[in-house]
């Protein structure tokens, strides 16, 4: 079992990486092991590895051969059927299952990709994020939706986008530039607090916001966010919380 001052302790030292340096995968595992203490990351580090040190030696070229390998050989896939299930968010349960959501899916591809000759980067795309390959203000053979599985386009990333907000987002080319590191891994914790929100685990929430306050110190909502929590947990005796 993990202990959670040297897990805290592991990942601070590793967001504060310069935002380009940082391992997203590496930080993503280790907010695995604050929620589950006894998983063994060093395992999942090791099947991460293996994943990765196969694609350098296929020598992949396009984001077609990506997307073939991530999800043709390797199968990595959406979870339609329990998409709010927390195990879809964290990166060990994802390894292990080979399903998830779209942005603990795209972890898989930044990672893989890194270690290819590609430039590969996150696209915080509104409720859907994605993954660029290339340049990043080409239409061609350059975007993959990591959660069906495919190359997609912008047009087809506008009309998700319509379906999922019902028309009320404008459609903006601001929505695929590249996010930085710190982002994605800020949304990837982000669906897990909002999982345990939804629970009522005020205890676990409370978790997700020390460690997205790690990412980002200053960001006044999250701080916001923390001091509710506590006052809950406070007046709730502390212990295991719940939220009514």
């Amino acid at each position: 079992m993990s202990n959670p001052k040297h897990n805290r302790k592991a990942f601070l030292t590793a967001v504060q990486q310069p935002a380009e340096a940082l391992d997203t995968a590496r930080c993503a595992l280790l907010f695995s092991q604050a929620i589950n203490p006894t998983l063994d990351i060093e395992h999942q580090h090791s099947v991460l590895n293996a994943l990765q040190d196969e694609a350098e030696s296929a020598q992949i070229d396009s984001a077609s051969e990506l997307l073939s390998f991530v999800h043709g050989k390797h199968n990595f896939r959406g979870n339609p059927d329990d998409y709010y299930l927390v195990d879809n968010s964290l990166l060990d349960c994802v390894l292990e299952k080979r399903v998830g959501i779209p942005i603990s899916l795209a972890l898989i591809y930044l990672a893989v990709g890194a270690r290819t000759a590609l430039s590969v980067y996150g696209i915080s795309f509104p409720g859907h994020f994605l993954v660029g390959v290339g340049d990043s203000q080409s239409d061609i053979d350059g975007l993959i939706d990591p959660f069906a599985g495919q190359l997609t386009s912008r047009a087809r990333c506008f009309d998700l986008l319509d379906n999922l907000y019902r028309g009320q987002v404008e459609h903006s080319d601001k929505y695929f530039e590249p996010c930085g590191n710190d982002t994605i891994l800020l949304r990837s914790i982000e669906n897990v607090k909002a999982i345990y929100l939804k629970q009522g685990d005020a205890d676990r929430a409370l978790t997700c916001l020390d460690y997205q306050l790690l990412v980002a110190p200053e960001q006044p909502n999250l701080l916001h966010q923390q001091q509710q929590l506590l006052q809950h947990i406070n007046q709730n005796g502390g212990g295991s919380s719940v939220i009514h």
